[in-house]
């Protein structure tokens, strides 16, 4: 906990030093406070923190739930919203950011505390299964044998080189098509079509 960084981005100077002085409490390190969505992005980007506590109505051109979007497509840091907003439009255009927290004003510091504990667990739990997902990736494009996985449907989610070269088939063009357009099984001594395996 003593290693955790945590962004405060909050346009009230009082509530931010507020939240700041909670969090020291608590044992995280807040390098830095953000008063407006463009600060938010600089200083993700010059400290690198591991969680972003974000305020979702920021003065300026840039609100916190734009800034949210940008932190987690740029820099795939994860984003809890401290709010005093909780009407259903806010709602809905916060979830399209995919926060890993909602806490509304006024919070207790036990709430704040679970909220960035689950997110940052979260996080972690979703930074292992891509590392697992892109390990399983590059084995299957680097085996000698053909492969093609498809969904539940029968439709196409991966195809390797080597299946690319057997098929004709570029994976970019065959993921979602149905395997029976991609893949065709042919007797070897009738030459009549074998119904597909998949």
């Amino acid at each position: 906990m003593a290693n955790t960084q945590i962004l405060v981005v909050e346009d009230e100077s009082i509530v931010a030093k507020d939240i700041q002085k909670r969090l020291k409490e608590m044992g995280y390190t807040v390098p830095a406070i953000a008063f407006s969505g463009e600060e938010a992005i600089h200083k993700t980007e010059m400290v690198q923190p591991d969680l972003v506590l974000m305020d979702i109505m920021l003065r300026g051109s840039m609100d916190g739930v734009e800034a949210a979007r940008q932190i987690r497509e740029r820099f795939h840091i994860p984003v809890v919203y401290i709010t005093a907003y909780s009407d259903a439009q806010t709602l809905k255009r916060a979830e399209v950011t995919q926060p890993f927290g909602y806490i509304l004003k006024p919070f207790e510091e036990k709430d704040l505390q679970i909220a960035i504990q689950m997110a940052l667990y979260r996080h972690k739990i979703e930074r292992q299964l891509k590392e697992s997902q892109e390990w399983f990736a590059t084995t299957l494009r680097c085996i000698s044998d053909a492969v093609i996985a498809t969904d539940k449907n029968g439709y196409i989610t991966f195809i390797n080189p080597v299946a690319e070269v057997l098929t004709g088939w570029k994976q970019a063009d065959a993921v979602g098509k149905a395997s029976d357009k991609v893949f065709h099984l042919i007797h070897e001594e009738t030459r009549a079509t074998i119904e597909n395996p998949l």
